[in-house]
């Protein structure tokens, strides 16, 4: 009988990124803002999930994040308009969040949450980065590769 492994390769992920947020979502690659996103981690922290209203979940390997980033610059000056319109009293680049992703750092893509508020930003920013930055997690053993699929 096979003992029962403990996958301690990351630190405890902070509550509030495994309970989520609404977000606003915009795809720098495919020009698709989506409104009112729900925006999670996973159990274990292998993946950031979003769930958009009425769309199928989309999903990004945390392995591909290079880091998350203050601002950044969305580059539709319609989206950017649309962002602006709801009631806030931060900036659309105070409540952004700017995750760059890809295989290597060559083909880079970008991904931008719009959070609510500011502060909101700057705690998912920081929790981002606290797993992304996690050696453990970047090298993980055979075993921990097993439970992520």
């Amino acid at each position: 009988m096979a003992k029962e492994y403990k996958f301690t390769f990351c630190s405890s992920i902070p509550k509030f990124l495994l309970d989520g947020e609404q977000f606003d979502r915009y795809d720098d690659e495919n020009c698709i803002l989506d409104i009112g996103c729900m925006v999670k981690f996973e159990e274990y922290g292998f993946y950031l999930v979003w769930e958009p209203k009425g769309k199928d979940a989309g999903l990004l390997d945390i392995s591909q994040i290079w880091e998350a980033r203050h601002s950044g610059t969305i580059k539709d000056a319609k989206i950017i308009f649309d962002l602006e319109q709801r009631p806030t009293k931060d900036s659309v680049e105070d409540r952004t969040i700017w995750i760059t992703y890809g295989w290597d750092l060559v083909n880079v893509s970008s991904l931008f949450l719009i959070a609510k508020t500011a502060e909101s930003a700057k705690a998912w920013r920081d929790g981002i980065n606290g797993i992304v930055h996690n050696y453990k997690l970047r090298h993980a053993c055979p075993t921990t590769a097993l439970q992520k699929q």
